[in-house]
């Protein structure tokens, strides 16, 4: 190709300059390709531009499964990677070395790579971290620390050193939130006195600022001090805290703070010469160290004794912030001295020591890809390669189309001759591979070949010895093989007839689609796919589909046995080898020559994304389960919540413990009621004379559950039942029945705070108030029963909320009114906080500028108590307002969050400016509340609320926005933090509604009756809580389950031996666990009790090992109602041709 005119130079094609770099590979853990870099751009790099810096620091990664194919691997689950970056410290060239996942730095690799700089001729001067826990271990290892050495011997020079290098704006950031948290006082002795600043200091000096027009300081704001979550991750916030302007902002509002701002004048003087970037600055500290040396050192040795003698809050010693800081300082002294003696050196850009040139790179391989701002491990490498060629990565995609022109520079390119050094993002690699070209001119093979580009190529000579087909079982000649049961018949017909239509130009033979065939012709076996196809559906052919089924069984063949533990202990079956689809490919193109080999190709890749996402599901799973068991473990009350798959499934689960509800009391037979309904699940447990006592079964009585109400149809006898102890309650738990006692204590509880809640003249109210006459009373009236059941639950004095007796007029009208209950996509609960946050703020941002805004939040311990409300208020007219509300002593959140909303809006309803209203809140559930209307309030506070914003309403547009909660949102911080503190406020004024106190009084008496179980083999199982339901849809192996759990199995030899039902020569009748009749069938060692059989059977230690790994099972274990059925259904098959046959 020729590019100039008038030269007539010949310059290579796009094609051929993509030929060339499509042999270009980043091999993880491996410095090879990236030095050969720094290699080729060493003749042309200067001398004094060759001294460098090592940085090195850790990136997030995607965890899930991903596939490599460049190296034809399977990559992961990792969490992070590891990057080296090597960058000039007197020029203006940077380049990645080093790219590893899940690996800490060591001496090593450290070491090693030092050796290779050298060799090539760049002098090692600074290595650069941060102090995470794995750099702080190099440090030590390497004899490295902040009043010690700072610095480690060349290995490759003996008259230089390498000095270590802590990021100092990370310190900054760190002195920061220590400031706002601890405060910095002066001195390190017992008596410190006052510190000399902290938040409060900065909050009244922000908001002094902000309160007038013209100001001292326009860039402090509230943001500033209350920063929290990804606003503390913002360098320019913290340094724009601890600045000059701050500094000297201090004195002119504030007397006697003087010492408060020589300290943050020593911090801000520090930082400037620790981050110089270039030769000459806007301040003289500013500018590189050596230009205004005197100052400069004066400013360093000022921080440092700063530094030494300050301590934050109640520490004795210096924090690692501290520390890092005393580290750089001197390594940045003893640095500039060495460099005086390098031919040329002139000043130090202290700037080029820090980590924003790996902070930088990490943004460019997050942001300029796309919208996926978390890449795989894979991806990772595939965006460096982009990066280090030079391509655009905007325009980094699979596609045929060459530029009509080549734009005169790319994203990237070389230093330029004549570039003077300067530090800042702008710094590139140092060898233009690709520079000046789009990545749309790359050939799409050399960055993520498709499924057609992959298979279209030629395939290599199989690889694959014959032996290893006789190895995995595949039958050498044409003999017919078994179909993998694991793969339902209609997908893998579908994924056949998805083979067969990507390659019908290759093997017509292959398949016929559904507009080319009649009704008639299709195969009975495919008419699932005839009945989902619009025509242009493939159906495999009869051959074609026996070919498919008998691939499987070699690809389940090659995947058996391999992969990475589960959490269960179990293999995922997804081979990790090199060249998993290459290995299957070659062993099926052995096994069938006459196929095409593309056409096998395919099919390789596409079964093995299938698993690959199989196995990604499960692994996710597996870590679901886990946090949800850490959670459980964590909580005081562990009340784990089902996980089902299906509807269908979750309604049958629910069928096992729900449909009648039994509650004890004195008055009812059981046969009464009994004949009447067949009530499951307590009817096996009385056929199996689990609930044996003649004294339980009369206290039994069935009282219906109306699905329609959701509420109980209870006799009036139930409320004034007597106590009584039940030594069967973790039956019934097993069973999913509730307690009768806690059920009773909750149902007392709610009639007399729905009597509270009546006005001072209703009857019933009187009735509540009063106490009962002497020949009614009694400890288990539902008088004095609600009251104890009150005072259990903490809720003592409380007021009972007034019931709403007077609801608003359905016909109100509320057209000024606007609810938005979401902020689009990007707010949902699964993004990120910053996707969150970054949609909020778009959706803000196109509401009214000019409004009054209200940013109001709700808080209750543990959700359940102490509420209170904070708001804060925004008026048109610049001013700012902060509200604080007591909400209650027993208190959801959404009850909190609407009395923060209804303090906000009393205190702007007689505003009379007539600009709109706007009112954030993070609680869905309040704003859906709301948003049903006027009339449809049920609540007092929600009619209140209803009133204020219609008033409001009559003269201004209101609209109430939902916004995400706790994602770094400033306003929504600062009202969360006012709430917390209103929670502190006294609560006994404030009423409780009658749902929070019952929900309370129910808690209270579950978590008495969970605690009061007697001790028992159930006890030992699960605690305290309550099991799961079992899924599926057999009921009577899942009461089997239930039983043996429970300790009262209805199988067990011992029981039916005991009942008469397995009469013996000797003994027809005993209930004796020693009696031979009673003894285990398969050992013959003790009675086969539910503990017997699934932890102590000698027999069944075979499968308990296979089945738990060991041969001893945990109690716990037995929790997994999997596992207990196997073992009962090895115990059984065990006992079977004993003679003992099912009872």
């Amino acid at each position: 190709m020729s590019t100039n005119a008038q030269l007539r130079w010949p310059l290579p094609s796009i094609r051929s300059i993509s030929s060339w770099v499509s042999g270009l590979r980043i091999e993880p853990s491996s410095m090879a390709q990236f030095l050969q870099f720094l290699q080729v751009a060493a003749a042309e790099t200067a001398p004094l531009a060759k001294n460098c810096a090592i940085l090195f620091d850790e990136m997030s990664v995607d965890t899930r499964l991903c596939y490599d194919q460049q190296r034809d691997v399977i990559v992961g689950p990792h969490k992070q990677a590891q990057v080296i970056m090597v960058r000039s410290i007197c020029g203006a060239w940077k380049q990645p070395v080093y790219v590893a996942f899940d690996t800490a730095i060591s001496p090593e690799i450290l070491m090693q790579l030092i050796l290779s700089l050298e060799e090539m001729g760049y002098p090692v001067r600074a290595v650069v971290s941060d102090m995470g826990s794995k750099n702080v271990g190099l440090w030590r290892a390497l004899g490295v620390s902040y009043d010690g050495e700072t610095s480690i011997a060349n290995p490759a020079a003996a008259d230089r050193r390498v000095w270590f290098f802590a990021d100092v704006p990370h310190c900054l950031k760190n002195l920061r939130n220590h400031i706002l948290d601890d405060g910095l006082y002066l001195g390190c002795g017992g008596d410190r006195g006052d510190p000399v600043v902290d938040s409060d200091l900065m909050e009244e000096l922000a908001r002094e600022v902000s309160a007038t027009e013209f100001t001292v300081n326009r860039k402090l704001t509230a943001l500033h001090v209350h920063a929290a979550k990804g606003d503390r991750q913002r360098v320019y916030l913290a340094a724009q805290l601890l600045s000059e302007t701050v500094a000297k902002s201090i004195p002119e509002v504030f007397e006697g703070q003087e010492k408060a701002a020589e300290v943050i004048n020593i911090i801000d003087s520090g930082f400037d010469v620790l981050n110089s970037r270039r030769r000459y600055a806007d301040k003289p500290l500013r500018c590189g160290l050596g230009v205004h040396l005197t100052e400069q050192l004066a400013a360093l040795r000022k921080l440092e004794e700063l530094l030494l003698t300050a301590r934050c809050g109640s520490r004795k010693t210096l924090l690692p912030f501290q520390q890092g800081f005393l580290l750089s300082i001197r390594s940045t002294l003893a640095l500039y001295k060495e460099m005086e003696k390098v031919d040329g050196f002139q000043f130090l850009q202290t700037a080029l020591l820090n980590q924003d040139a790996l902070e930088s790179l990490f943004s460019s391989v997050r942001t300029k890809f796309g919208s996926n701002l978390n890449p795989t491990p894979t991806e990772l490498l595939y965006r460096l390669r982009l990066l280090l060629i030079g391509a655009s990565p905007a325009a980094a995609r699979q596609t045929s189309v060459r530029p009509a022109s080549l734009p005169e520079e790319g994203l990237l390119s070389a230093a330029r001759a004549g570039r003077p050094p300067q530090c800042g993002t702008e710094d590139e690699f140092v060898v233009p591979i690709f520079s000046g070209y789009d990545a749309t001119t790359i050939s799409s093979t050399t960055i993520a070949p498709s499924v057609d580009q992959l298979s279209a190529a030629t395939p290599p000579e199989p690889a694959v010895p014959v032996e290893l087909l006789e190895e995995i079982g595949v039958p050498p000649n044409g003999a017919e093989t078994e179909t993998s049961q694991a793969i339902s018949e209609y997908g893998m017909q579908y994924a056949a007839g998805f083979v067969a239509a990507k390659r019908a130009k290759v093997d017509p033979t292959l398949g016929t689609r559904t507009c080319d065939m009649a009704e008639e012709d299709v195969p009975s076996g495919a008419r699932w796919i005839y009945l989902l196809s619009r025509g242009h559906l493939t159906v495999p052919s009869e051959q074609w589909l026996e070919n498919f089924k008998e691939f499987e069984v070699v690809f389940c063949a090659i995947h058996r046995g391999q992969g990475m533990a589960r959490r269960n202990g179990t293999l995922d079956q997804l081979s990790r080898a090199p060249g998993v689809v290459k290995t299957l490919s070659d062993t099926l193109c052995l096994r069938w020559p006459r196929l095409d080999e593309r056409v096998i190709s395919l099919y390789a890749r596409l079964r093995t994304f299938i698993r690959l996402r199989h196995v990604a599901k499960v692994r996710r799973g597996d870590h679901l389960a886990a946090l949800a068991e850490a959670a459980a473990r964590r909580s005081e009350k562990p009340t784990p919540t089902p996980v089902v798959g299906t509807r269908r499934q979750f309604v049958k689960a629910r069928q096992f413990a729900r449909g009648a509800v039994y509650l004890f009391t004195t008055p009812a037979e059981l046969s009464e009621s009994f004949n009447v309904v067949a009530p499951q699940p307590l009817k096996p447990l009385l056929m199996h004379n689990l609930l044996r006592q003649p004294d339980w079964r009369r206290s039994l009585v069935l009282v219906n559950w109306n699905e329609a109400a959701h509420q109980l149809e209870l006799p009036l006898s139930v409320l004034g039942a007597r106590e009584a102890e039940f030594p069967g309650d973790p039956l019934l738990a097993e069973a999913g029945i509730p307690s009768a006692w806690s059920t009773r204590k909750t149902l007392a509880a709610r009639t007399l705070c729905r009597a509270l809640a009546l006005p001072e003249d209703d009857p019933l109210r009187r009735v509540a108030e009063a106490d009962p006459p002497t020949r009614l009373r009694s400890t288990t009236g539902w008088r004095q029963l609600g009251r104890s059941a009150l005072i259990e639950a903490g809720a003592e004095g409380v007021t009972v909320e007034p019931r709403l007796e007077v609801p608003l007029l359905p016909w109100t009208t509320c057209r000024p009114i606007a609810f938005n209950l979401d902020v689009g996509p990007g707010g949902r609960r699964a993004s990120s906080n910053e996707t969150r946050r970054e949609a909020a703020r778009q959706h803000l941002a196109a509401l009214p500028a000019q409004a009054t805004w209200i940013w109001s939040d709700g808080s209750a311990d543990a959700g359940v108590r102490r509420g209170g409300g904070g708001a804060v208020i925004f008026t048109a007219s610049g001013e700012t307002l902060e509200v604080e509300v007591a909400a209650g002593g027993l208190c959801s959140s959404t009850r909190a969050e609407l009395f923060a909303l209804r303090a906000a809006l009393e205190r702007v309803r007689d505003e009379p400016s007539p600009a709109p209203l706007v009112a954030c809140s993070d609680s869905r559930a309040a704003l859906s509340l709301l948003s049903a209307g006027a009339a449809a309030q049920t609540t007092t506070i929600g009619a209140a609320i209803w009133r204020t914003l219609l008033d409001i309403a009559e003269r201004r547009q209101v609209t109430l926005q939902w916004v995400p909660a706790h994602c770094g949102l400033a306003e929504n911080e600062r009202a969360d933090a006012l709430a917390k503190q209103a929670a502190t406020l006294p609560q006994g004024a404030v009423p409780s509604d009658a749902r929070s106190l019952t929900r309370a009084v129910h808690r209270t008496a579950t978590r008495q009756w969970r605690e009061n179980w007697p001790d028992s083999f159930f006890k030992t199982i699960f605690g305290s809580t309550l099991p799961l339901p079992i899924p599926g849809e057999d009921r009577e192996a899942a009461i089997s389950v239930h039983q043996l759990r429970a300790g009262h199995w209805g199988r067990s030899l011992q029981y039916l031996h005991r009942i008469g039902r397995h009469p013996s020569v000797e003994c027809l009748q005993c209930p004796d666990k020693r009696c031979p009749a009673a003894l285990c069938a398969v050992c013959r060692e003790e009675a086969d009790v539910p503990e017997h059989v699934l932890l102590r059977c000698p027999v069944l230690a075979g499968a308990r090992l296979r089945l738990t790994g060991s041969i001893y099972v945990d109690p716990s274990r037995l929790r997994d109602a999997d596992l207990v059925a196997a073992l009962e259904a090895g115990y059984l098959r065990h006992r079977e041709p004993l003679g003992y046959g099912p009872p």
